[in-house]
């Protein structure tokens, strides 16, 4: 075996091994729950437990304990989350008295049995070892089946994050414990921003010179190193003092750890931005997914920020954090492992996006009318200026409506309503056309680059041929120049079917794309063959639209047939042919059977 699978093999027994072991090991808690005050003298204010257990006597809920007034053991444990020391650990908590004195309360860690407790601990805990499950299936399945830097990219990205929750549950005393749960919290800041820049390499790998790259690669390893040595110094000295400045200043403490976290963050998603353009229509199409999962991330980031202003309960931030980022990492392997991808478009339609808009307007207008009926307007109001206030904030909002509805379709939906009202504006003017050979022309022109395939082929028959014939074609892939009788796409069109899906067919024309019967009553004039597109799927809206050309395009080619006919029977009609040999020529090429 090669050195690649043995190495495979190992990761693979060790990442089983540890998803067995995780909810086998015995945990604790604190017995309370605390949110940080910032300020120039960083504290933590108590909460009351989610566990449900009761506070530690002497303390009680909006006690102060300042992380300067800590030892460097106690300090430690608020250093980073999660940590599991053993049973019987107790920390010992300076609370701070109004009168500035210092009283201190000895904090047990509580066994913690989730099978034990309540609903909301036994969802919570089910759905973060869910969590850890996805993270490490889809890190196999990245390294299994990935066969380039991105997927690889986003396998590190889910190994750090599953082994910070693997660390995290190891029971060890403290100082050793909260050592090894912030290594870890370091080595998973460390492994998703090298992720994500492999990620981004991978991507733009075809798009960006030697000399680019370099210099990137440059860029992005000196700031993660100015970082991790960065965090190294800051948490140190956080363990040390207990506060956030570094050499006494801000930037040099919390703002510049962060500030570096954000420029490292930055230099990957720079790669994507600048060299999207340049990629080929596979890669771009994985750009965007990458994005758009995200977004995800980022609000599972602004959630966590601002958790303590939203009041919400924590059982409900962890659901909403939890399925934030299994979507993140759902998305981030979809964009790289799959073959053909569905397009975003398809996932932000049209409906769902005005849809939040009109929601987002409407709550809005409850909100203000709700702050007038309790403000302004009252018993004594006029009721005329009554009908009249929500009246006129209405109409307020629904132009603002139409507004952001109207940007947002210039932003999101520009391309695809472009293309969509190209086709329909040729499907509509195409029983216009006076020239059978032109309205073949602009046909294949007009779908290939409204619809974007990688081959379009045009294929007509008649009466006296046997199967259909290709007049016209586009694209770099080959199109078979010609359908047999017995072609089972070209059957379904003869039953009766308007569009054909490749897809396990078994046609000459592949196994991948779309076929559709230029069809006119009981009559099968032809078909038009869309191969797949670069990396995206098309949706069910463009397909309906491609079938609807193809409708009115079959229309215009029997209409000009019938044309051409009775031009025929007019010039037989007024002696124009003078010969029976001469009108048989004609009347073979008007059904297509000249030569």
């Amino acid at each position: 075996m090669t050195t690649r699978l043995w190495f495979l093999i190992a990761v693979s027994i060790l990442t089983v091994a540890a998803c067995i072991a995780m909810p086998l090991i015995p945990e604790t808690a604190q017995p309370i729950d605390a949110t940080s005050i910032g300020g120039p003298d960083p504290a933590m204010a108590v909460l009351q437990s989610s566990l449900g257990v009761p506070l530690p006597p002497g303390l009680h809920v909006g006690d102060k304990i300042y992380l300067s007034d800590m030892s460097p053991a106690t300090r430690s444990f608020f250093m980073v989350g999660g940590s599991n020391p053993p049973r019987g650990t107790s920390i010992d908590l300076p609370v701070r008295n109004p009168d500035g004195s210092i009283h201190h309360v000895q904090a047990e860690f509580v066994p913690v049995n989730f099978l034990n407790g309540d609903a909301l601990n036994i969802a919570t805990e089910i759905t973060g070892y869910a969590l850890n499950l996805l993270l490490a299936a889809l890190g196999l399945l990245l390294l299994w089946r990935g066969r380039n830097r991105a997927a690889f990219g986003v396998a590190l990205w889910c190994f750090a994050t599953f082994l910070q929750s693997v660390l995290s549950v190891i029971p060890l005393p403290a100082p050793y414990g909260n050592m090894l749960n912030w290594a870890g919290s370091t080595l998973e800041t460390l492994g998703t921003l090298v992720g994500l820049y492999l990620v981004a390499d991978g991507l733009t790998l075809g798009a960006r010179s030697a000399e680019r790259r370099r210099g990137s690669h440059l860029r992005f390893g000196f700031v993660l190193a100015l970082y991790a040595i960065g965090v190294a110094f800051f948490n140190v000295h956080f363990y040390l003092d207990g506060n956030f400045r570094l050499f006494g200043t801000d930037v040099m403490g919390l703002y510049g750890v962060v500030g570096l976290h954000f420029a490292a963050f930055m230099i990957p998603l720079s790669v994507l931005a600048f060299s999207y353009r340049r990629c080929d229509a596979v890669n771009q199409a994985r750009i965007r997914w990458v994005l758009f999962s995200l977004v995800g991330l980022l609000m599972s980031y602004v959630l966590g920020l601002v958790a303590g202003r939203l009041g919400l309960p924590i059982f409900v931030l962890n659901m909403i954090g939890t399925a934030l980022v299994a979507a993140t990492f759902l998305g981030f392997a979809y964009a790289v492992l799959k073959h053909q991808l569905v397009s975003l478009q398809v996932v932000l339609n049209r409906a769902l996006v005005y849809g939040l808009v009109t929601s987002l307007v409407v709550g809005v207008f409850a909100a203000m009318l709700s702050f007038l009926e309790h403000e302004t307007l009252n018993t004594e109001t006029n009721r005329l200026l009554a009908l009249l206030v929500p009246l006129v904030l209405g109409m307020g909002l629904d132009t603002i409506k139409r507004q952001v509805n109207a940007y947002l379709g210039k932003i999101f939906f520009r391309k695809r309503h472009e293309a969509e009202a190209a086709l329909t504006q040729f499907a509509r003017t195409s029983g216009h056309i006076d020239d059978t050979e032109k309205l073949l022309d602009l046909t294949a022109d007009e779908l290939f680059k409204r619809a974007g395939p990688q081959a379009l082929g045009i294929y007509l028959s008649a009466p006296q041929l046997s199967g259909a014939a290709i007049t016209r074609q586009r694209g770099d892939a080959p199109c078979p120049p010609k359908l047999d009788n017995n072609d089972l796409a070209f059957l379904r069109l003869k039953a009766g079917d308007a569009e054909v899906n490749l897809a396990g067919v078994g046609s000459a024309l592949g196994q991948d794309g779309l076929v559709y019967a230029l069809h006119v009553r009981t009559q099968l004039l032809g078909c038009i063959y869309l191969g797949p597109r670069p990396a995206e799927a098309y949706s069910a809206e463009e397909r309906q639209l491609f079938e609807r050309v193809a409708h009115q395009v079959a229309v215009a080619l029997h209409a000009l047939r019938l044309d051409a006919q009775r031009k025929l029977l007019e010039e037989l009609a007024d002696g124009g042919v003078t010969s029976l040999p001469m009108a048989q020529a004609k009347a073979k090429e008007l059904i297509g059977a000249a030569g």
